[in-house]
């Protein structure tokens, strides 16, 4: 396959990720990019084709039907971190852990690094601790290179208001084997231009500050042989199983299980927040429902041709499962941000896979695999002129579902418009946003770009804001997420006192619902989404979760229908994926 040299997008030598502060750096991080009409490729097929490379996809729609310009592929890891909730992280490359802790634990056990020190300061040294090489040629689109990361809700434990301090001062809920942070910088990242019918394939290398000539160019060399590779790969870049648009059969249909009894239990929950509430503790908490879906029940327990029984093969099937998840969900709800995004257990033990290989046989395992279609930005950072960089802030309160008719549509959002319960929950939110964006912004710069517009999407009908400021000039995306983080739609205010009650109402911890997904670019620009209309698969087990603002008027019946009014769409998506999964395989 011939390729031409893609456009080389100067953003400065001395670019460093997500922060324009001085700082020492260790690795110099080199790019090579070459550009191909995309027709041959969906991101869908391709990252299909490409499992073995534990792809992470970023797509995003425009509206409710347009497909946004650029969508993004990103394969493989050279560098890493791990936060886990007990205090420990895992680092690489290896000498990247000073960013974090300049002593190694004294009794030598491996990745167990320590020293209390504020978190964000720590992705922040990270982060500069890698600069680009001025000849690096960088693809276009907005993510053109940086960390990718997801961080789950309890990470909110360890943030707090100051930044946080790793290790935590008590032990943070969560499950002790999945992380609360993940970040990755990936080997190679395919940016699909929709507009342009491009594609570019983007391969990065990692070498040592004052490395030689001749080592350089042994990386250069790595980095045109693994685009090789890809290319090879890339030809049987077809889906194994043909979707339809809803469940074929009404026994494949996924029912909501906020009904009956637990119907009766979230009610009661509600009650013991409106308690809280009354007396002034809160103006709000977001309570949510999840439920969890066996994944024995999405696919039957049949052997495959090898003769290996589901046990053997867990995560193989869920990779599958998750991907299917995936496809469905972004047919029937196109969202500004979606996104397939697998979470390791732990530090990746293998080199970039052959194409023969499957990340399954090169021993990868997964603490998640998380599934979205998410309406709502935590943040995002754009650069302007004259050194201007934009943070943007988009709060999303206040819902209503989708009309079966044109008539009843209009009706739904009249209502919506009309709602006061609604509107206070949103004025709660959006002046939250105004209270967290202040101190980062430059004087007079903050505003509302928009306030309580309506949007639809394909199953609900929002209330949304726009709230934007100009970023002080040391303030860089770490900054921003650690105070951001999480978003007040899907906790409260005031913060602390809402994530006290979450954890008394709720019982178990959220994990990667309510968290982050988003990147931060080598240029400083930002992106991140909130984790909702998300799909979680774990090794057995889905979970689908959604929730409800509960303010002073709130009734806890309409609470409980809003729940099942945003979760539509992630049983639906459940319902088409059980449907191709339990017929014979057809290839499209």
């Amino acid at each position: 396959m011939s390729a031409d040299v893609g456009a080389v997008v100067p953003i400065g030598k001395d670019a460093m990720l997500s922060s324009g502060r001085e700082g020492s750096f260790l690795f110099v991080v080199h790019a090579l990019t070459r550009r191909t009409p995309s027709d041959a490729w969906t991101p869908v097929t391709l990252a299909h084709a490409l499992r073995a490379y534990r792809p992470v996809l970023l797509e995003s729609a425009e509206g409710e039907s347009a497909v946004g310009r650029h969508s993004y592929v990103a394969l493989g890891r050279l560098a890493e971190v791990l936060f886990f909730p007990d205090g420990s992280f895992r680092v690489l490359p290896e000498e990247a852990a000073t960013a974090f802790s300049p002593s190694r634990d004294p009794e030598g056990r491996e990745g167990a690094l320590f020293q209390e020190r504020p978190l964000v300061e720590g992705l922040s040294a990270f982060s500069r601790l890698f600069r680009l090489a001025e000849e690096a040629e960088l693809p276009s689109g907005r993510f053109r290179g940086g960390f990718l990361f997801a961080a789950g809700f309890e990470l909110a434990h360890v943030l707090g208001r100051e930044g946080g301090v790793f290790p935590p001062a008590r032990r943070v809920p969560g499950d002790a084997s999945a992380p609360l942070l993940y970040l990755v910088l990936p080997e190679v990242l395919l940016t699909f231009d929709h507009r342009r019918g491009t594609l570019e394939w983007t391969s990065f290398v990692l070498f040592r500050e004052g490395a030689g000539v001749e080592e350089r160019r042994a990386k250069e060399a790595e980095a045109q042989r693994r685009l090789k590779r890809l290319w090879e790969a890339s030809a049987e870049a077809r889906l194994p199983l043909a979707l339809f648009e809803e469940t074929e059969d009404e026994a494949d249909a996924v029912s909501d299980a906020l009904v009956g009894e637990e119907e009766e239990a979230f009610l009661r929950r509600v009650e013991g927040v409106l308690v809280a509430v009354r007396k002034g503790e809160v103006e709000q908490v977001v309570l949510s429902h999840r439920m969890e879906i066996p994944l024995s029940e999405l696919i039957l327990p049949a052997k495959d041709a090898r003769g290996l029984a589901p046990a053997e093969r867990l995560w193989e099937r869920a990779f599958e499962a998750a991907f299917l998840a995936y496809r469905a969900l972004r047919h029937v709800n196109p969202s500004p941000y979606m996104y397939f995004f697998p979470v390791p257990r732990d530090l990746s033990r293998w080199e970039f896979p052959s194409p023969s290989q499957s990340a399954f046989e090169t021993g990868e395992d997964f603490a998640a695999l998380l599934v979205g279609s998410s309406p709502e930005v935590l943040f995002r950072i754009e650069r302007g002129g004259e050194g201007v960089r934009r943070v943007l802030v988009r709060p999303i309160a206040g819902t209503r579902r989708r009309g079966r008719t044109p008539e009843e549509d209009l009706r739904m959002r009249e209502e919506l418009l009309a709602d006061a319960k609604e509107r206070e929950e949103h004025k709660q939110l959006v002046r939250l946003t105004f209270a967290d964006l202040a101190p980062l912004v430059a004087p007079g710069s903050l505003a509302l770009a928009a306030g309580g517009v309506l949007e639809t999407y394909s199953h609900v009908i929002h209330l949304v804001s726009q709230v934007e400021g100009h970023l002080l000039p040391d303030v860089n995306a770490w900054d921003v997420f650690a105070r951001l983080f999480p978003a007040g739609t899907v906790l409260g205010a005031p913060r602390a006192r809402a994530l006290e009650l979450l954890a008394e109402e709720e019982g178990s911890p959220r994990g990667f619902y309510g968290g982050a997904v988003g990147f931060v670019g080598f240029d400083g620009e930002a992106d991140a989404a909130i984790a909702i209309r998300t799909l979680v698969f774990r090794e057995d087990v889905v979970e689908a979760q959604a929730g409800a603002g509960i303010v002073a008027g709130s009734l806890p019946a309409r609470e409980a229908l809003e729940i099942r009014n945003k979760r539509r769409v992630l049983l639906t998506a459940l319902g088409v994926v059980r449907s191709a999964m339990r017929r014979p395989a057809s290839r499209v």
